[in-house]
């Protein structure tokens, strides 16, 4: 009997210990997605630019910011729902045209950043050229040309535009 609970408490200690470790990876992947677009957020943007300037990780890198146009007066003709609609729309948009590699972020309210590791500044021109199409043709594609979204983009390339992820994002 001794060994047998001797066991039990062992297997409840593991137990917690085990639901723990599930919690605190919850809260850690919680801590670094945007809850709309289930996209990277702000501070994991930050985390890694700094994390792949500071260790030189990955040399080059490109970095686009996309932007919605006229995104405030969208959501002001069709209401935050339909606004957070299109945001998760172009948040797909993204996934599906980009590499495995690449990082997505939520940069703010209708802005997105990615990184993309190892291309120059004119194949990230490329990209966000695609992206900028598939966004234009997705919303076209509903009828309504009422509800038609696009996109500004820029693009830099780590180290042959900036030294600093400051300038970089600049």
């Amino acid at each position: 009997q001794d060994d047998i609970d001797l066991l039990l408490t062992l297997v409840s200690n593991a137990a917690v210990a085990i639901e723990n470790a599930r919690l605190y990876s919850s809260a850690k992947e919680d801590a670094i997605t945007d809850g709309l677009t289930g996209l990277f957020n702000h501070r994991y943007l930050h985390e890694t630019l700094d994390s792949m300037i500071n260790q030189n990780k990955v040399m080059p890198f490109s970095v686009i910011m996309m932007d919605i146009d006229l995104f405030k007066l969208y959501n002001d003709l069709y209401g935050h729902f339909e606004g957070d609609k299109a945001l998760m729309r172009i948040g797909e948009i993204l996934r599906k045209t980009l590499r495995k590699e690449d990082i997505i972020a939520r940069y703010g309210g209708e802005e997105f950043t990615l990184i993309l590791p190892g291309l120059d500044v004119q194949e990230a021109f490329n990209v966000a050229e695609r992206i900028r199409t598939s966004i234009e043709e997705d919303f076209h594609s509903f009828n309504n040309i009422n509800k038609f979204l696009t996109v500004s983009a820029g693009v830099a390339c780590y180290p042959a535009h900036a030294d600093t992820k400051e300038e970089l994002l600049k």
